[in-house]
Order: C-alpha cells, then structure tokens, then sequence
C-alpha cells in the first residue's frame, strides 16, 4: 500500500499525511459506535414502546371480560355497574384515556336470552415519539339466559 502511495503522492509531505491517517486506527471504533448507536438505541426503546403496548391491550381484554362475566353473573346489572367493574380492573393504565366504553345486552323476548357485548376503546399514546398515538380496541362478548 505504501509503494502505490508513493507513486499517487509524489512529495513526501503528503506521503507522511497519508502514513499518519492511512494507519492510525485509535478513532475507528468512536466512528463506529457513533453509526452503531442510534440503531441499537432505537430498538431498545422500540421493544420498550411495543411491550407496554402489548401489556395494555391485555389489560383492555381483561378489563372487558371481566365485566361479561359480571353481567353473565348478574342479569339485572345496570350499565354503569359493568362500566365501573371494568374501571377496577384497570391494571397500571389510565381510565381517563378511555374514548368509548359500550355494554350492549339486548333481550331476545321470545326466549329471554342476552347476548352481551362489551367494547372498550383506548387512546395509547407512546413514551418516545416514534409516532402519534395509536387505539387500542378490545371485547367481549357473553351469551346468558334467565332462569325462572
């Protein structure tokens, strides 16, 4: 390499820039974690972003079939009963950010069955701003009859 640097640069000021840069090593690895770096640290926090994600839409699913389970339990349960048994199994996330709450239990009149629907929407806005925030939908449904 330093036979075809001598041919390139013919004075010997440049021949020993070219020595001095062309094998010092002491800076490469800075340069490589600068270009490494943003890459890992946007993974790590991506995963991070992805996993509370995934923790609250398992929340919003447990939150809605817990209330089912209470209205399958308790067939005269008024609205605001299984809107408030699911606001108690809210785990670690904010009820306020809830966008819509529906409980749905028609009543067939031929044989006095109930098919209950409950949905939840849920505004989940990220820690990191990767992107604008992203809605989370979850339900439940239960089907009950009315012993008499």
């Amino acid at each position: 390499m330093l036979i075809r640097l001598r041919k390139i640069l013919p004075t010997a000021r440049l021949r020993k820039l070219a020595r001095r840069f062309g094998f010092a090593r002491s800076g490469t690895v800075a340069v490589e974690f600068a270009i490494i770096a943003p890459v890992l640290i946007s993974m790590t926090f991506g995963i991070i972003e992805f996993s509370r994600a995934a923790f609250t839409q398992g929340v919003l699913l447990y939150a809605a079939e817990e209330a089912t389970r209470f209205a399958i339990v308790n067939f005269d349960a008024t609205e605001s009963e299984i809107k408030q048994v699911a606001q108690d199994k809210f785990i670690m996330i904010d009820p306020q950010k809830l966008t819509s709450f529906s409980v749905t239990a028609p009543i067939d009149p031929d044989d006095q069955t109930r098919l209950i629907t409950v949905s939840l929407t849920y505004r989940f806005d990220f820690l990191f701003p990767f992107a604008g925030p992203l809605t989370l939908t979850s339900s439940s449904k239960g089907f009950i009859t009315e012993e008499s």
